[in-house]
Formats: structure tokens, C-alpha cells, sequence
């Protein structure tokens, strides 16, 4: 009865998680600048972002051409070749952009958050599924629960789910890693003869490098604490199998998609990292920011007085280690990963471009793992298995305290949109300080029927331009706050007497609309 009971449980448990994360999904209002380039790099014909269009600053563009760099017709349906193009072109790898393009491929013309929510909705359940395993394995069924509870409804999945980025792809990777070194843990468990193990860590080590770069740093710190295990524990010929397999998916990562070479070493994001990672002022406050994030995105506002509780309790009573072999060799395997999960973070704090959620949520599942099994481990061997009720009930009211840490919904913006709908049917001119900049507005621009680019220090093209619409009935114009004074002017100057103005909205930047007095 307990072998069906409990996936049943399992799989209503996930459920219920899926429930609140499709309820969080759906208000979401707009987009971060990366989701749209998500779009253009999936979806977009061998031009990966916007301001490659043709003439992107020089001519009109139609709503229906910004629709069809971020969509997929018939035409281009399934063309993978594209994908890796447009990536070639950015600094990421192409995997995950692989399933965009598959499922856009699969609802041509469309273009909507769900597409990407999608493929992270069956990663989100991926990862449910591995993480359950896993702390099973290592402190059983009740770390597991917990486990469970503490990633799927924190705000850290939220946030990966709802981010249309490769992320909640690229921390399946990550708590897979994770459980295949376990599998290969112990004295029992020799890696030597275990050839559909030794396959996982290849493939799973190939498809992680190729979802996210990221993914290297995670790997290089994991193998370098597994090496030192092995060679402490003199598995001489494990250690070189061990090495040679991680070494050999690294290469064959590169075979397969050589321009990692490039992104590392000579793109601008790579040039950047190596420059921080030598240079880096902000380095102990980076530390702190990510600390910060993390706590709060696993654990929510209060989340975190349980484990310190637990560590309290473990102080109070000794530091009694649970009494049986292998709750000992649990505790192991998670001092042993713990340097590798440290050195991640640290790395990231001092080479990361920005301080964000998005470049640690692969610790995300992989943390929830550390505090489900310690705070079992507590009410079981040091209060006498009494507690556990209490902390499943505190874990599901606490847990929402993280919610206000939302950061992908852009619920704000329906503000703007509301604003802006009465005016769909007029041009529209978007100027920005930089030529890719507008692109963040392409979901609403799709709706105009003429979109004019345009750069703040490059606005002469204006007095020819303008006057290829028909603005009799008037005209929007898309700014940001610091470009305001020189392209009010330079759009006031070319329209001419007879024109008045009104701000529209200054929700996400300021949207004005110019129309003729009659």
C-alpha cells in the first residue's frame, strides 16, 4: 500500500505546485529585455535580435515584421540551422533555445509567455522528480517531503519558472549532476564497471555545458571535490575514469558546438567576467547580495529561522551525529559537496555582471536538498522525531513571506498597457540611448502598424522619415527619462506648428502622443 501511496502523494503534491506556479504565470504582464531575445534568438530567421532587422533605423518598420522576428511560419518551421546561427551571434548556447523554437514551430504566428513557461513548467517537474530521489536517497522519505516543500512553492522557483530563460533547464542539470555523484558515493558503490552511470555524468555534463556556460563553473568545482574524494581514498583507477569521462564531455561539448570558445574568451560578456574576475571593488558586497537573494528566494522572509534553529539544536546537544551508518554517509556526501557549492557562489559573486537570482538558481534545488535533510535529521535524532507536523506546517505558512521577492511578472506594466491601448492604430517612434533598447518594448510594438527606430545621438533621420506616415491622426512616441529633453525637440521640430503634446503613461518609461490641433 505505501509503494502506491506514495506516488500518488508525489504526484499530488507536484500538482498542487503546478497550480501555483501556472496561477503566478498568468500575471505575468511583460517582459524582461532577455525574454524578448529569447524570442528573436529562437525564433528569428538568421538574424538574432530586433536592431538586425533590415533598415532597422533607417525605414518603418510594420508591426507584422517585428511579429515575425519574434514567431515562427511556415516558411521557417523547424529550421534548428537558424538557431544556432542567431547563438553564434550571442553568448549562449543553443539547447534550450532548441525547445523555443520546437514549441513556437508547433503554434506559428504566435507569440506569448507561455510558450517559454512551458518547456520550464516540465523542467520545474523534472527537477521535482530528481530532488525527491534524491534526498530520499540520502536522508529519506521525510527529508524528502520537506525537501520537496521548500524548492517547489518557494519564490526561487517562482522566479525560474516565470524568467523565459534557460535557467530551471539549466537546474535540472545541476540537481541531476548532484544525484549521480551520489549514486557513485561510498566504498559500495565503485564507479568502475558502472557504464550507464559513467554515460549520465557524460551526457548530463555535455547538456548542461550546452544549456547554460554557467553550468562549466558548477561542474569545475563538483569534479574538482570529487578528485580530491577519490584521491584521499587512494581509487586510483576510479579517479582517472572519473576525469577522463568529465574531460572527454567537455571536449565533445566543444565538438559539438565550438563556438563556446569564442563566447568564453572574446565575446563582451566573456571579456567582462575575466575582467571582473580580476578586478572586482564590489566584491565582498556581491557576496552579500547573493547570500541575500538566496536565503530569501528559498527560504522567504522567514524561512531562514529554521535551519539556524536547527544548527542551535545541533549546538545544544553536542553535535550528536544520527546513530546508524548510513545517516553518517549522508552527512558525508553533503560536507563533501558543500566546498563545491561554496566555490560556485564565491565565483559567481566576483564575475557575474549583474546581482541577480538567475545566475545561482541552480543552487536553488540543490539547497533545498541541505535544509530538508538537516532539519529532518534534527527532529529525528535530536528531538526525538517530535517536531516534523510542526516544521511541514511552518515551511508551507512561512514560505510565501518570499513571494513579494517575485521578480519576472512585470505585473506593473498592465498600467502602461491599458494607457497605450486606444492608441494602437498610430505609428509610432521609439527612440533609445542604444539601437537595441527599444527592443524591450516589442511585444507591445507588434501591435502598431508602423514602428520607427531611433538612437538619441542619432535623430537626423527624423526630418525624413516623419513625414512618411500619415500622422494625421497623430503619433506615439516611446522614450526613456534621460532621453526626453533632445527627442521631444527633434520630433517638435520636424512636426512643425500646429502640434501639441500629452504624456501618455510614465509607467516603464514614457510613452507620448503628438497630434495635430485643429
Amino acid at each position: 500500500m505505501q509503494k502506491i501511496k506514495q506516488p500518488l502523494l508525489l504526484a499530488l503534491v507536484i500538482l498542487v505546485q503546478l497550480l501555483v506556479l501556472v496561477g503566478w504565470a498568468a500575471q505575468k504582464q511583460g517582459y524582461h529585455v532577455d525574454e524578448i531575445y529569447s524570442h528573436t534568438l529562437a525564433n528569428s530567421q538568421y538574424r538574432p535580435f530586433i536592431q538586425n532587422l533590415e533598415g532597422y533605423t533607417t525605414r518603418w518598420q510594420t508591426g507584422q515584421e517585428l511579429l515575425d522576428a519574434l514567431t515562427v511560419n511556415e516558411s521557417d518551421a523547424f529550421d534548428f540551422g537558424s538557431v544556432v546561427y542567431n547563438q553564434t551571434q550571442d553568448v549562449h548556447p543553443p539547447l534550450w533555445y532548441f525547445m523555443l523554437h520546437t514549441v513556437s514551430s508547433l503554434s506559428q504566428g504566435v507569440f506569448s509567455k507561455w510558450q517559454g513557461i512551458l518547456i520550464n513548467l516540465i523542467w520545474f517537474v523534472a527537477i521535482d522528480l530528481v530532488l525527491f530521489a534524491l534526498t530520499k536517497a540520502v536522508a529519506g522519505r521525510k527529508a524528502a517531503w520537506l525537501s520537496l516543500i521548500l524548492w517547489g512553492f518557494s519564490a526561487g522557483a517562482i522566479n525560474a519558472v516565470t524568467f523565459v530563460r534557460m535557467y530551471t533547464m539549466l537546474a535540472f542539470w545541476g540537481i541531476l549532476f548532484v544525484y549521480l555523484h551520489w549514486l557513485a558515493f561510498g566504498e559500495k558503490k565503485p564507479l568502475l564497471g558502472r557504464y550507464g552511470l559513467l554515460a549520465g555524468l557524460f551526457f548530463c555534463t555535455i547538456a548542461g555545458v550546452l544549456t547554460q556556460y554557467y553550468f562549466l563553473i558548477f561542474a569545475f568545482f563538483l569534479c574538482g571535490v570529487w578528485c580530491i574524494y577519490l584521491l584521499v581514498q587512494k581509487r586510483w583507477k576510479e579517479l582517472f575514469t572519473y576525469a577522463g569521462v568529465e574531460l572527454a564531455a567537455v571536449v565533445c561539448s566543444v565538438v559539438l558546438y565550438p563556438s563556446i570558445l569564442n563566447h568564453l574568451t572574446s565575446s563582451g560578456r566573456g571579456m567582462q567576467s575575466l575582467g571582473a574576475l580580476v578586478h572586482n571593488d564590489s566584491y565582498l558586497t556581491n557576496i552579500q547580495d547573493f547570500l541575500f537573494i538566496g536565503i530569501w528566494s528559498l527560504f522567504g522572509g522567514f524561512m531562514w529561522i529554521l535551519p539556524v534553529l536547527a544548527f542551535l539544536v545541533w549546538c545544544c546537544k553536542g553535535w550528536k551525529l544520527a546513530p546508524n551508518q548510513k545517516s553518517t554517509e549522508s552527512l558525508w556526501f553533503l560536507a563533501i559537496l558543500f566546498p563545491a557549492l561554496m566555490g560556485y557562489l564565491l565565483l559567481i559573486a566576483r564575475i557575474a555582471p549583474y546581482r541577480t537570482d538567475r545566475y545561482i538558481m541552480i543552487l536553488f534545488p540543490i539547497g533545498a536538498v541541505y535544509i530538508g535533510t538537516v532539519i529532518w535529521l534534527t527532529c529525528k535524532y535530536l528531538l526525538g522525531g517530535k517536531g516534523y507536523s510542526l516544521v511541514l506546517v511552518l515551511c508551507l505558512v512561512l514560505i510565501p513571506t518570499g513571494w513579494n521577492m517575485l521578480g519576472y511578472l512585470f505585473m506593473e506594466r498592465q498600467e502602461r498597457y491599458q494607457a497605450v491601448e486606444p492608441y494602437q492604430d498610430l505609428p509610432v517612434l521609439a527612440v533609445d540611448q542604444f539601437d537595441y533598447g527599444s527592443s524591450l518594448y516589442a511585444d507591445e510594438l507588434v501591435k502598431h502598424p508602423a514602428v520607427l527606430f531611433g538612437v538619441v545621438d542619432e535623430l537626423e533621420p527624423l526630418t525624413q522619415l516623419l513625414p512618411q506616415q500619415d500622422l494625421s491622426h497623430g503619433l506615439l512616441v516611446y522614450t526613456s527619462v534621460q532621453e526626453d529633453g533632445a527627442v521631444l525637440q527633434k520630433v517638435e521640430e520636424t512636426l512643425g506648428e500646429g502640434w501639441q503634446r500629452e504624456l501618455v503613461t510614465q509607467n516603464f518609461g514614457n510613452v507620448y502622443r503628438f497630434y495635430p490641433v485643429e
